[in-house]
């Protein structure tokens, strides 16, 4: 019986569990389901509790501490709880591209035009309803109310100013991380690093000790 389940193990996608195989971070996320992954993140952001982590992730709260056990057991878990615990972009659930698609959200806001200036709180509520992500771009929200004559008649009509987070700032963001703000180009030769923005004829000629010969330009 044990042969038989030992062969049934080494068939399986899975190492048998005296097997110490070491995977990629890529690779353990396509062996575990979303549930094991969910329970891996919630059992290292709480402190290590199992059974917690398993109610967390949607497993059955009667059996969640046994459910939790034999989670723990296979060793391709630990390792992908390792991997949590070593890799903080892991660990938080962010990427680049996250990143840049909440940067993206301030710097090509739909809402530019009404940065700093009063408008009806009706207009606003109108725009936000038909395009909620303008919300993310917002920083503070000032309120007044004024007093306006309609059809005849002394109303009350409320108004927000609406500053916006930094344009600039989010697109210098953006910049960074894709690598935009890399440094120009530069060529090295034994005694001179040569930047090649802005470089001139006689310049090059100096740099590469060319200015005792004849100049063929002449």
């Amino acid at each position: 019986m044990k042969n038989i389940m030992g062969q049934v193990m080494r068939r399986t996608k899975y190492p048998a569990q005296d097997k110490q195989v070491q995977f990629t971070t890529r690779q353990l996320k396509t062996m575990l389901t979303e549930k094991q992954k969910h329970f891996c993140h919630e059992y290292c952001s709480n402190g290590w509790n199992g059974t917690q982590a398993a109610i967390s992730a949607r497993y059955s709260r009667h059996t969640a501490s046994q459910i939790a056990i034999e989670i723990l057991r296979k060793p391709w878990i630990r390792q992908y709880i390792q991997a949590i615990k070593t890799d903080y972009e892991l660990l938080c659930g962010i990427s680049k591209s996250k990143v840049i698609r909440e940067y993206s959200k301030i710097a090509f806001s739909s809402i530019r035009n009404i940065h700093n200036s009063w408008v009806a709180l009706t207009d606003y509520k109108t725009l936000v309803a038909s395009s909620p992500e303008v919300l993310d771009a917002v920083e503070s929200i000032e309120t007044k109310v004024e007093q306006r004559i309609v059809d005849k008649e002394l109303v009350e009509v409320k108004f927000v100013k609406v500053k916006l987070y930094s344009k600039i700032s989010a697109l210098d963001s953006i910049n960074k991380i894709l690598g935009y703000n890399e440094p120009d180009k530069v060529v090295s030769t034994t005694d001179t690093t040569l930047r090649l923005q802005g470089t001139t004829i006689q310049d090059l000629r100096t740099a590469f000790g060319l200015d005792d010969l004849e100049n063929p330009m002449q």
